[in-house]
């Protein structure tokens, strides 16, 4: 009777080892694509609430200065909106910038004071303090009666 005697190696061959790179490439490539991709949808949209979140401090703030009926008369009377500029520093975040906006609402029927207010925040990505198209920004609007 004739033995035969099989060889067990211990190693990998090249086909194996260029078939696990070549298997190792296909799943990590696009893995390591969809990591980027989700730490960028992650960045933009933290930037997102931050401004959001600016964005509603300030109408509350705003809303609360007009609870007081001579600041409320005094801004409803004006005959051109108010409007300020004004530099935020987020704790978390880059730093922003905000327009904020109140003027009187005329499309109501006389008797009817209601004040609009519109807040926009965004990131200044230039610096020149001014808001561009391109920048990422976030705009809320509401409105206030008289007290």
């Amino acid at each position: 009777m004739i033995r035969c005697r099989r060889n067990h190696r211990r190693g990998a061959t090249l086909i194996d080892v260029a078939a696990g790179s070549m298997l190792l490439a296909v799943v990590l490539i696009p893995s390591v694509k969809m990591l980027q991709q989700n730490e960028s949808l992650h960045r933009r949209s933290s930037l997102r609430e931050t401004m959001l979140h600016e964005a509603e401090q300030l109408l509350e703030q705003t809303k609360i200065r007009l609870t007081d009926p001579s600041v409320f008369d005094s801004t409803f009377r004006r005959s051109r909106p108010v409007v300020q500029n004004l530099s935020l520093t987020a704790t978390d975040g880059p730093p922003l910038r905000a327009t904020l906006t109140t003027a009187a609402d005329t499309t109501l029927p006389a008797g009817m004071e209601v004040i609009t207010i519109d807040a926009l925040v965004w990131r200044d990505v230039n610096n020149n303090r001014r808001y561009d198209m391109d920048e990422p920004a976030e705009s809320l609007r509401t409105q206030r009666a008289a007290p």
